[in-house]
């Protein structure tokens, strides 16, 4: 990790500390600990996306964020439906924060996906009406189904359809105009 992190530093300014994020020059790589209570060693307090928009609102300049909310994950390991929601929610949040940054500048493109689905959490019959569900879980482990994928903004109609996972990255270094080196299939 210490060899990729001084690689990092000759293209990025590296920061570690979430605090910092705000104050950082750009291009900016942000390898943030994990949250105080956290389930895993991943994942920043999720407050932090919000956060790391600010520099670039004033700049202008084009940048790309990738943030991935582990605690969905650690929770499904553990078949912990109240986590689950908790990570939803905080999710949910963080997402309404991002897309309204967007939709205000309108050149700007949010991609949302899964890496994978965990432990297929379903439901299994309730009532609706009264918001009353049961829930059942297929395993605790990582599965084979596929997972969502969301689009907004300029851009966000070449993530339609059904794609596989490769295909993301590509999709992005096409539309930023650069060429994705990739093996020839």
């Amino acid at each position: 990790m210490r060899d990729a992190e001084s690689a990092a530093s000759a293209r990025f300014t590296v920061v570690r500390d979430a605090a910092a994020v705000a104050t950082a020059p750009a291009p900016l790589l942000a390898l943030l600990p994990a949250r105080p209570g956290s389930r895993s060693a991943h994942g920043p307090p999720w407050r932090s996306p919000p956060a790391a928009l600010l520099p670039f609102s004033a700049t202008g300049a084009g940048f790309l964020l990738v943030v991935e909310h582990e605690e969905t994950d650690e929770a499904a390991h553990d078949n912990d439906v109240d986590g689950v929601v908790a990570a939803m929610l905080e999710l949910d949040e963080a997402l309404r924060v991002i897309l309204e940054y967007a939709a205000g500048r309108g050149d700007t493109l949010v991609v949302v996906v899964a890496d994978h689905d965990t432990a297929g959490m379903a439901v299994a019959h309730g009532d609706f009406d009264d918001g009353i569900a049961e829930l059942r879980w297929l395993d605790d482990g990582h599965l084979a189904t596929w997972v969502p994928l969301f689009a907004f903004g300029p851009g966000a109609p070449r993530f339609a359809g059904v794609l596989d996972n490769t295909e993301i990255g590509r999709r992005l270094a096409e539309l930023r105009g650069s060429r994705a080196s990739h093996p020839a299939s």
